[in-house]
């Protein structure tokens, strides 16, 4: 009995789960997203030797907390096989209802403050594309678009929503990248670039933005 309802839970998840395809799209969205449009600028203010410094940093941090946040989640006292399904779920784990209500408030602060970014910046390229509007009324407008979204239920529609957010970003890199080519070929004179930045402060700007 037991068994046959372990089955059908197995059955239900995969039902409602992504393909390989959908999986990686949302990787590389969670990844990637809106924040290769920033990438440029802060290269730009901590130079070129300065940008790659703060950029290996960013994957040294960035891939050590997903090696920690790894073993965190293999580490279920209960079921060694199986890997814990989030955050609270950790905490609780570990230090009871305690870890759970300390996970579960910054683990959500975290969200909203990742989503106010991101609105931020979407409604400042849209202002910088169009020059119309202002930046508040871009980002309500973001806000307003983007709102549907959290109305998905499923992993597998969370794929193909990456999966078309991935095309789309891939557009507006191309798009950037011919709009370069075609500016340094008009200018006259080569454009000044720097190896370190003036303030050293930019350095935290730049380490920011890569992690």
């Amino acid at each position: 009995m037991i068994e046959m309802e372990k089955d059908v839970i197995n059955e239900a998840e995969h039902k409602h789960g992504m393909t390989t395809m959908r999986a990686a799209a949302s990787l590389v969205m969670t990844a990637v997203g809106l924040g290769v449009l920033s990438m440029p600028r802060a290269f730009a203010r901590v130079g070129w030797l300065g940008g790659f410094f703060c950029l290996f940093a960013s994957c040294v941090v960035s891939g050590y907390c997903c090696i920690i946040f790894w073993r965190a989640l293999s580490l279920d006292p209960e079921a060694r096989g199986r890997p814990m399904a989030s955050f609270e779920e950790v905490g609780r784990k570990s230090f009871g209802r305690v870890g759970v209500t300390v996970c579960g408030l910054l683990v959500n602060t975290l969200l909203v403050c990742v989503c106010a970014a991101l609105l931020v910046v979407m409604g400042e390229s849209f202002l910088a594309f169009t020059g119309a509007l202002n930046r508040r009324a871009w980002i309500a407008i973001c806000g307003v678009i983007n709102m549907p979204l959290s109305w998905i239920k499923h992993m597998k529609d969370v794929g193909l929503v990456a999966a078309i957010g991935v095309g789309s970003v891939m557009i507006t890199v191309l798009l950037i990248i011919v709009g370069c080519s075609k500016e340094l070929i008009s200018q006259e004179a080569p454009a000044q670039s720097e190896l370190f930045p003036k303030n050293m402060l930019y350095f935290l700007y730049s380490f920011d933005t890569f992690l």
